[in-house]
């Protein structure tokens, strides 16, 4: 890995963007466990530097909050009633998914 930006490129591209599909389609495209751990991986190694493990950290705060901010809120939003309350425990059973990823 040549460096934080490769590494949060690679998370993002294998990992963070196939999640937000699932979440937000019910695809889980490109699921395969080679995948998760060259991913995983990733994160480890840069876990490992502790340069790196302050910024990846914010990263993980970040990724969770936009999403969040930029479908959640913004569907739900949308809604009312008994969508709203169905549409909420849907996104709230994603949204533990999405951290725990």
């Amino acid at each position: 890995m040549s460096g934080i930006d490769d590494g949060m490129n690679r998370i993002r591209r294998e990992l963070i963007e196939n999640l937000f599909e699932y979440l937000d389609t019910g695809v889980f495209n490109n699921r395969s466990n080679e995948t998760y751990v060259k991913a995983y991986g990733t994160v480890l190694e840069l876990a490992d530097q502790e340069d790196f493990s302050e910024l990846l950290y914010n990263y993980y705060i970040d990724t969770i909050k936009n999403y969040t901010i930029e479908n959640v809120k913004k569907s739900l939003s949308e809604q009312t009633g008994e969508t709203f309350l169905s549409n909420l425990v849907k996104r709230w059973e994603n949204h533990k998914i999405l951290v725990y990823w």
